[in-house]
């Protein structure tokens, strides 16, 4: 649906899905402290049901791809995996990638899944060898849209402001 204001085009509704991705801002470094190529970002979570189709964006410097994870490979990719909050369960998410989006559907069970990406190349490697990730959004479809913040980012945001917390 279009919206008009005298004429003119404001907004293609059909164009902005939400993103349902909570704490999707970033950035979402790999845990180099820990000497490992991956983080676990137990505050960025999504709402999953199985049998839907969604899409995963990022803004980034390197590639997001959907095949398997390889030690070996150029260090500028990295591929996105979704845990249980207690870590139990996860699986990768697999799918058709175009630059830095990747379309997939959830075959495990529907839930709240934790986000985590695994960079490729060697974990001693410096942190500038690693990609930098921000801004992911997890949409329902088969089509990347412009990055929003979820909902709960900005309430969370309204929340700080009228609270005078920083």
């Amino acid at each position: 649906m279009l919206t008009y204001l005298d004429g003119n085009q404001l907004i293609d509704q059909n164009a902005i899905h939400e993103n349902l991705l909570n704490n999707s801002v970033g950035p979402f470094p790999a845990d180099l402290g820990k000497n490992i190529n991956y983080g676990i970002y137990d505050k960025s979570t999504v709402s999953l049901i199985k049998g839907k189709t969604y899409t995963i964006s990022c803004k980034s410097n390197g590639n997001l791809f959907g095949k398997a994870f390889d030690a070996t490979a150029n260090t500028s990719s990295f591929s996105v995996y979704f845990y249980t909050p207690d870590h139990s369960n996860y699986f990768q998410v697999l799918g058709n990638s175009k630059g830095n989006s990747l379309t997939f559907t959830m075959k495990n069970f529907s839930g709240i899944w934790v986000l985590c990406m695994q960079y490729n190349g060697n974990p001693t490697n410096d942190g500038n060898k690693f990609p930098k990730v921000e801004q992911v959004k997890v949409e329902q479809g088969n089509k990347a849209t412009s990055w929003l913040p979820s909902s709960q980012d900005l309430a969370d945001v309204i929340s700080k402001m009228v609270t005078g917390e920083k």
